[in-house]
């Protein structure tokens, strides 16, 4: 009965320690994912010099685009996130930010193509993406 009680107490305090962690480990990213969203994007005059390399890496023009973002010159980083995504069409990253860039700018009618293929996924992606489209059909009742 004895030994019953101790692994029972074992296993407990296993079981604390271990929602203990996760706890702390969640919080710690999320103050990551903060600290990150608060860095500006790569030099950008690395940037262009990727782009002279090769003006259509996928990589470089998302980069550009992020730091124009960063800018608040939204037109630019349209132009350069639309760019990426005709060098590689299948990245779902590009295309949630080409789709939040433009509903940025009003540019609702040519957002929902984009939010509405990727509202269909149930992930991080997906969710972004129906948030902005309730921005949209928000935007649209007023």
């Amino acid at each position: 009965m004895k030994t019953k009680q101790i692994i029972v107490g074992c296993v407990a305090l296993m079981l604390v320690f271990a929602v203990s962690w996760a706890f702390l480990w969640s919080m710690q990213l999320s103050h990551n994912v903060q600290q990150v969203s608060s860095i500006p994007p790569s030099n950008p005059n690395q940037i262009r010099a990727a782009l002279k390399v090769n003006p259509n890496d996928p990589v470089a023009l998302r980069s550009m685009a992020a730091y124009l973002m960063f800018q608040h010159n939204y037109p630019g980083a349209i132009q350069y996130q639309r760019q990426s995504l005709q060098n590689d069409p299948t990245n779902r990253y590009t295309k949630i930010d080409l789709a939040s860039y433009l509903v940025h700018e009003h540019k609702d009618s040519e957002a929902l193509p984009l939010l509405t293929e990727l509202a269909k996924q149930n992930d991080d992606i997906g969710q972004n993406a129906s948030s902005y489209l309730a921005k949209i059909k928000a935007r649209q009742q007023k």
